[in-house]
């Protein structure tokens, strides 16, 4: 029997999580660069096709290769498969084993200066005083020293990272409100608490757990502002969606159920840490529910990724 119903009736949120995409990206490729075009209802939301999922996909590929979201913009779909056939043949940046990073702030070029270097990892490709100064095609990594970290900061940090949305940011603060840190964490940023010795900062970086060759999708990162942290995220969405349907070896359907398990306990994770606080207490209570969610997570994506090797699946 066919199926008649519209096939543009997916809403953004859905969109984000077949993507891989954050809303905030999604929409700033649309508004700003005129990437896609979605229907509109008659109450203004947002309706997206499986045809603009697809170019969202194709679009994610490319900038994780690391071209510009304004390069990739203009290009229809076919031209954008066919870009990304030659990147994927080799038509990037030789890989070597240092990772490109752009630095931002006057103290911490000086210091970076006066220490003589980061370390052979990485490449400081870019060094500018403010975040509007940063090129549209963003490196691997991106160390901004904020001192006073502000809303005003994050709004900048937006304008820049639609451009470039897999780029890793750490933001070196000396004093922050946690609404700020948690508008951060929200957008997958490592709130690093200053000022740091290039020591620290080296061990921040070395964190990120980044390889060579490719621009990594960025996990949730720990969440400063109490005594615990929150493991960042082994396995993102579109893998968990994957996992849910691919059959293993058991005669059982574990992987997909395991997989069910953690997209739930990541979701409520961040609903907790997205819930509105009126007092301290309830900061406490929520921050408290997140990081016990996101311990059973972490623990629930160990085995998962113990299940994936043992039945061969790859990740």
């Amino acid at each position: 029997m066919r199926d008649d119903r519209r096939t543009e009736d997916f809403a953004i949120g859905t969109v984000a999580g077949l993507t891989g995409l954050d809303v905030h990206t999604i929409r700033a490729w649309e508004r700003r660069h005129r990437a896609i075009s979605p229907r509109r209802t008659e109450t203004g939301h947002r309706r997206y096709g499986e045809d603009q999922i697809q170019r969202l996909r194709l679009l994610r590929a490319a900038t994780e290769l690391g071209e510009s979201i304004g390069q990739l913009a203009p290009l229809n779909d076919d031209e954008l498969r066919s870009r990304l056939s030659r990147l994927s043949e080799g038509e990037v940046r030789a890989s070597d084993d240092r990772a490109r990073i752009a630095i931002v702030g006057p103290a911490l070029i000086g210091q970076i200066a006066a220490a003589g270097s980061l370390a052979d990892r990485w490449e400081i490709v870019h060094s500018v005083e403010r975040v509007e100064d940063l090129p549209e095609a963003l490196p691997e990594v991106v160390v901004l020293h904020a001192g006073r970290l502000a809303g005003s900061t994050i709004e900048r940090i937006d304008v820049v990272r639609t451009a470039s949305p897999h780029t890793r940011w750490v933001v070196i603060y000396e004093f922050a409100r946690r609404a700020e840190l948690l508008a951060l964490a929200r957008r997958g940023m490592r709130a690093v608490r200053g000022p740091l010795r290039i020591e620290a900062l080296q061990r921040a970086l070395f964190d990120l757990d980044l390889v060579s060759g490719a621009v990594p999708a960025a996990p949730p990162p720990s969440i400063p502002g109490g005594p615990a942290c929150i493991p960042a995220r082994r396995l993102d969405d579109s893998q968990l969606a994957r996992l849910r349907e691919v059959a293993g070896s058991l005669d059982c359907e574990c992987t997909s159920h395991l997989a069910s398990i953690v997209s739930s306990l990541a979701s409520f994770e961040a609903y907790s840490l997205g819930c509105e606080d009126t007092t301290v207490e309830d900061a406490a209570l929520h921050r408290r529910l997140a990081e016990g969610s996101a311990r059973a997570r972490a623990e629930m994506e160990r085995l998962l990724v113990h299940l994936a090797a043992h039945d061969g699946i790859r990740l």
